[in-house]
């Protein structure tokens, strides 16, 4: 299905179920009001210069249409082509869940993503949380400890069984 801003891939078997409810209206287009989401959902995504913001809908007989098994979204990214790699949110009320990166097409400008959900969607370059400082992850870091200190304990034991030896 295809709406001003982009397009939607939904699965034979789901949308043959869709078709049996009735028409299908699907509407995908970009929120340019900058009033869907709150000033703290903006400055979580990368505030509201960048942001794009995507309302997805899909009504089949009249009732609205919201939980899939997988579908695919491909949206229209507008401006300067990103400096990054793109992310995705969902907003649900005043919070974000996170629907991971998505595949960003510089010759078409669109961004495609899967979820499970239609509703309304944030497009953004994903910044550097403060909880990320770029380093190593505390699995590596913990793992590399843990090796360090079994090292230690495997000298400190040699050098005690050398000496009780003598």
């Amino acid at each position: 299905m295809v709406g001003n801003e982009g397009n939607i891939l939904i699965s034979g078997d789901e949308l043959n179920s869709l078709s049996s409810a009735g028409d299908a209206e699907f509407s995908l287009a970009r929120d340019l009001s900058q009033e869907l989401l709150t000033e703290d959902q903006y400055s979580a995504v990368g505030g509201k210069e960048d942001t794009q913001v995507f309302v997805i809908t899909l009504k089949c007989g009249g009732q609205e249409q919201t939980s899939f098994e997988k579908i695919t979204l491909t949206v229209n990214i507008t401006g300067t082509a990103p400096s990054g790699d793109l992310y995705v949110w969902r907003v649900d009320g005043d919070s974000l869940v996170e629907v991971g990166p998505a595949e960003y097409d510089p010759i078409n400008g669109r961004a495609t993503f899967e979820t499970d959900h239609l509703s309304v969607y944030a497009v953004n370059v994903r910044s550097q949380s403060s909880d990320d400082d770029g380093g190593l992850p505390t699995a590596a870091v913990a793992a590399a400890a843990v090796i360090a200190i079994a090292v230690l304990a495997a000298a400190v034991l040699v050098m005690h069984r050398r000496k009780s030896s003598q």
